[in-house]
């Protein structure tokens, strides 16, 4: 039985593939399987496995029978997985050499935790580095109940991407929730978490690719991640209680957040509607799933029309409370100009007002 177990899913991959395999091989600790599978590429993508694992049998390639999709796939690769420790990979990505022997050691000497993860290099299309993306600058041992909060209160997965992780393997649990689009990663990183530890780790040791043809693009043009937190909500509603968060406060807040999101989308990358690439796969639209993004579109549009309203009420009624003050000024003035003591004054006004003329 190996020590490690590197699940990595395949899906026309063929531009990153080959490197993405290189660097498993690569690696300081040497004692792991690796789980290829191909869910029906229509590239060569199968090829390029099978000829690694013609060279090293720790390589474990297959196709998957029909299509499965990315967390059903990442899902079959898991429950196949024989090692003490998992490791998800994806195929646009890059360990650095010391990633499995580092997330081993972590794993090993603080048997709390039960899931590993860190800051990671951003590249791009060429390999080009962007940035490094952290949470902190220096290792921390956090509960798992904290890093839960912070990531569902903010909508947001500051733990990272499938690369980024390693968990026990008896951790697994049921693997990833296959009703999410995009955020079924940190939803799953929250039920290994429950009642554990998490160990970050300031040291990236993995490089996250980012160009226009990865998932996450899709998922975010596609609108498919604010479907993905409205059902998030419903099915963490008893742990949101638990924090004094209602449901009618988590969709307000949520709503405030991803228009930040699709506005910046609209104006940076001028997306006109959403991405239907997604909606010719009924596969991957069951009524249940249907059902879950109508009603985050439905509920999204009618607070948003809510707030307009209330906006422009407010507005008209800030505009009628000053042409009222102006009215009643203006009534005011024209009371005190027209009084019997102002016209009984006037001729006095008159006398020191020339009066003042021939003194300048």
């Amino acid at each position: 039985m190996p020590k490690i177990s590197v699940c990595l899913p395949v899906f026309n991959g063929r531009r990153y593939l080959g490197e993405a395999i290189e660097t498993v091989l690569g690696q300081t600790h040497q004692d792991f399987e690796l789980l290829v599978a191909d869910d029906c590429s229509t590239d060569d993508s199968l090829e390029i496995a099978r000829e690694y694992a013609a060279r090293d049998d720790r390589l474990i390639v297959w196709r998957n029978s029909n299509r499965l999709g990315l967390f059903p796939n990442y899902n079959a690769t898991i429950e196949r997985a024989t090692g003490e420790i998992i490791k998800l990979f994806a195929q646009d990505d890059l360990l650095i050499p010391t990633c499995l022997e580092r997330h081993a050691e972590l794993l090993t000497n603080n048997p709390a935790v039960s899931l590993v993860t860190g800051s990671r290099t951003i590249i791009g299309d060429h390999g080009e580095v962007k940035g490094v993306v952290s949470q902190y600058d220096e290792d921390r041992l956090l509960s798992g109940d904290e890093v839960i909060e912070a990531n569902i209160t903010n909508y947001c997965n500051w733990i990272g991407e499938p690369s980024c992780v390693s968990f026990s393997a008896n951790k697994r649990g049921t693997g990833f929730d296959t009703a999410l689009f995009h955020y079924g990663d940190v939803e799953y990183w929250f039920r290994i978490m429950d009642g554990g530890m998490l160990y970050y780790s300031s040291e990236p040791f993995c490089s996250f690719r980012r160009h226009e043809g990865s998932a996450t693009r899709r998922n975010m043009r596609s609108m498919n991640f604010i479907a993905d937190l409205a059902y998030i909500g419903d099915k963490y509603e008893s742990y949101l209680l638990s924090k004094s968060i209602s449901r009618q406060m988590y969709w307000e807040k949520m709503i405030d957040t991803i228009s930040y999101w699709v506005y910046s989308m609209v104006d940076d990358e001028s997306l006109i509607e959403p991405d239907s690439t997604d909606l010719v796969d009924p596969d991957n639209y069951d009524p249940a799933t249907m059902a879950r993004i109508l009603k985050a579109i439905r509920y999204a549009s009618m607070l948003a029309l809510h707030k307009l309203t209330v906006e422009n009420l407010r507005n008209e009624s800030l505009v009628k409370d000053m042409e009222s003050e102006l009215f009643n000024t203006e009534e005011k003035l024209s009371n005190i100009l027209n009084s019997p003591v102002t016209r009984a004054s006037s001729a006095v006004r008159n006398v020191l007002t020339r009066l003042g003329s021939k003194n300048t």
